[in-house]
């Protein structure tokens, strides 16, 4: 839900208690309706910040912000969140005290390499009783390091061969999903080609056929 916030208001304090207020009487009905409307698959999870709040440290909040956020998971939960996510755990005592105190509503956690929650593995983080586990940067960070690694062998070396490790650019169609496209293509024009007076086919361009 979106409030509407003037810069100029010289009344926070009032601005506050309104969205205070506000989430408390609708939270609890926008994801009950939510829950009846959605698809059986759909899931409702509830994320809060409160561990990395500037309000108690930034970084280096300390039990106060963690006791926060359990606070806030437990509300949302109560409301009709599946799924409960605070970011950045700092330890996995905190992690397994999170999973305990939340329990039985699965907890996710969000693993960053080198983040403040720690280079967890997916054992790592079963075994510290969370039910999903997301790694965000699995693709893009790897990628831009590769990319990286494969401009700077163009400029050095005037060339990207040793960088595409023998592929040719139909290795990339094909392995990023083209070739259904291709084999969909072929399937019209032979459609085309059964389908259209052979007189006035032969006078189509190829862009008009495929």
């Amino acid at each position: 839900m979106n409030l509407p916030v003037s810069h100029k208001s010289n009344q926070p304090k009032k601005l506050r208690q309104l969205m205070k207020e506000t989430s408390k009487s609708t939270s609890s009905a926008l994801l009950q309706r939510s829950r009846r409307d959605r698809n059986p698959d759909f899931l409702i999870i509830a994320r809060t910040d409160a561990r990395n709040a500037t309000k108690f440290g930034g970084e280096k909040a300390g039990e106060e912000a963690f006791e926060e956020g359990v606070k806030r998971l437990k509300a949302a939960v109560a409301a009709g969140a599946d799924v409960a996510f605070m970011e950045s755990p700092r330890t996995k005592d905190e992690a397994e005290r999170l999973v305990k105190a939340l329990a039985p509503t699965p907890v996710m956690i969000n693993v960053l390499p080198n983040g403040l929650t720690g280079n967890y593995t997916t054992e790592d983080c079963k075994r510290l009783g969370f039910k999903l586990a997301i790694y965000p940067c699995t693709g893009f960070i790897p990628a831009a390091i590769a990319m990286e690694k494969s401009y700077a062998a163009l400029r050095d070396k005037g060339t990207d061969l040793d960088n595409c490790e023998g592929w040719q650019i139909k290795d990339f169609f094909e392995r990023v999903g083209l070739k259904a496209s291709w084999n969909f293509d072929r399937e019209v024009a032979e459609e085309t080609r059964t389908e259209v007076n052979p007189k006035k086919y032969e006078e189509m361009q190829g862009h008009d056929i495929v």
